[in-house]
Order: C-alpha cells, then structure tokens, then sequence
C-alpha cells in the first residue's frame, strides 16, 4: 500500500512531503532553523541533508555520557530505533529522511531473517552510495508517477547495504550464480501478465519464487537480463501496444489497463522503449 501526503506553511517557509509504503516512509523536508527537544523513532532512520546544511546532535553514548556531534554537508547519519537525541538545526535547509521498519532490514536477505541483527549508528558516514539513493528517492517523491516496485527495489538494496557496511553482522551474503528455476520463473511471468493492471510488488515476487528479494532481483535479472522493475514496465508497454493496435480504446483506457498510473507515464516509457508516442504510434500503424 502507498500513500502519499504533501504538507505546506508558507508563512513559515516550511514544506514537506511524505510516501508511505509497507514497513518505509520517506519524507522531504524544507526545514527553517529551529531546536528538536529530545526524542527518538521506533524505525531505522537515514538522514540525508540536501545543500548547505550544518546539524549538531546531542546523544548519549553506552557509558551515560554526554556527546555532541557536527554534521556537514555530503555526510549521512544512520541511526538506530529508539536513539533518543537532540537535534540544532542551524540553518535552513532540505532533508530526505527514510525510515525503515526493522524487518525490512532483516527480510532483505535470507540469511538474516529471525536473527539479533542489530544497526550500528553512524552520524556522520560519508557514504557515497546512500547519498545518490536518496537524490533518486527524493526524485521519485517529486513527481506523481513513481513506480512503487522500483521504490522497493531501491529500499531492498539500500537495507542490503545498511546490513553489509552498518550492522552487528557484516558477514558476506551469499551468492547465486545461476538465475531462477525455469518453473520458478514461468510462475513469475504468468503472475506479471496476469497483473499488469495493478501494482507489482517486489515482495510479492519475491515470495511467489520462496526466496528474499535480495536474492530474487539478482537471480530475477540473471534469467532475463533486466531487474524486475524494467522488466514489468517493457511488458506493460508490450501490452499496450497490442491494445493501441486494436484500435478500440483510447490511450487514457490503455494506459490504466496495462498499469500505468497516468497518460504521461504511459507516454514517457513508450517513447523511451519504443522511440515514439503512442499518438505517433497509432499514426504509424494506419
């Protein structure tokens, strides 16, 4: 399930808006110089600042003491549920915050389903990768036509990274080499064209072929050379196709009946895959 809010005060310059999907939220934030009082999340929160940002942190370290921490520009902070902080928001500037449930973390791989794993704070990595994820993120947030499968498949690989650079347990994951059982994957595509009206749900797929996403988006794009995300979008405008050249519906029809959420989305992966409108399709096809 997704859900989607948008909050704004102009008067005080503040904006924020926020998704919602199963075990996640991610928000994007305009926030003004301002004191948080000590508080802390039950979810797993990665902080992003945006721009030229300065940050000081307040916590308390495992001994009782007291620490006080800077965060600057280009650094990410990763902390642990119920970390009780104070936070100095020094200037104003934008933050991309997810909040992960924590079995998102220990579902995204098999390896750690049902053990003590635990995520180790760090308020100021300079993490590269976790930076770029969340300028996607918040790409996606911008715009009404995310995909909601491409949005798990980014926090799939984000918890995967959380668990390999940021956790208790650092022990490699394991590796498949080949890619899913043939009778694994026709399961897989029958339920991909049986649905392609509704939303796709990487955990869905995950659990039709019995293994964590982790391991299935890998196996997944072994046996067809694109991550399931691109697949589900090339089959849809496969679909769509076929409908627009039947010529009984409009573009609106196909558009909601092969999946897509909009016209516009419909239109901007026809064009990328097919090299043309639809509109210009048709045309074509006459």
């Amino acid at each position: 399930m997704t859900i989607l809010d948008k909050e704004a005060n102009i008067s005080q310059q503040i904006w924020n808006k926020t998704l919602q999907i199963d075990g996640v939220k991610i928000t994007n934030s305009y926030i003004p110089q301002r004191y948080f009082s000590e508080h802390s999340t039950p979810q797993i929160k990665i902080a992003v600042p945006i721009g030229d940002s300065l940050i000081k942190v307040r916590s308390e370290t495992a001994t009782g003491k007291q620490k006080t921490l800077s965060i600057i520009q280009e650094q990410v902070s990763i902390i642990p549920p119920y970390l009780d902080r104070e936070i100095f928001w020094e200037k104003e500037s934008e933050l991309l915050a997810i909040y992960l449930d924590t079995k998102i973390i220990t579902n995204a791989a098999d390896e750690y389903r049902g053990s003590n794993l635990e995520i180790i704070e760090n308020w100021t990595a300079e993490d590269a990768l976790i930076r770029q994820l969340g300028l996607t993120l918040r790409s996606e947030l911008q715009t009404d036509n995310f995909d909601l499968l491409y949005l798990e498949s980014l926090v799939n690989f984000l918890s995967v990274h959380l668990i390999k650079n940021y956790s208790s347990q650092q022990k490699p994951l394991k590796q498949f080499q080949g890619g899913l059982a043939k009778h694994k994957l026709r399961t897989i595509v029958d339920y991909i064209n049986e649905n392609l009206h509704q939303e796709i749900s990487l955990n869905e797929l995950a659990k039709l072929a019995q293994i964590s996403p982790y391991h299935f988006t890998r196996q997944f794009k072994k046996s067809t050379t694109l991550p399931p995300h691109q697949y589900i979008i090339r089959t849809r405008v496969e679909r769509a196709k076929q409908l627009l050249l039947q010529g009984d519906l409009t573009i609106v029809q196909v558009a909601h009946i092969v999946g897509f959420s909009h016209q516009s989305h419909l239109n901007r992966h026809f064009k990328r895959l097919v090299g043309v409108t639809p509109k210009v399709f048709v045309k074509q096809s006459k």
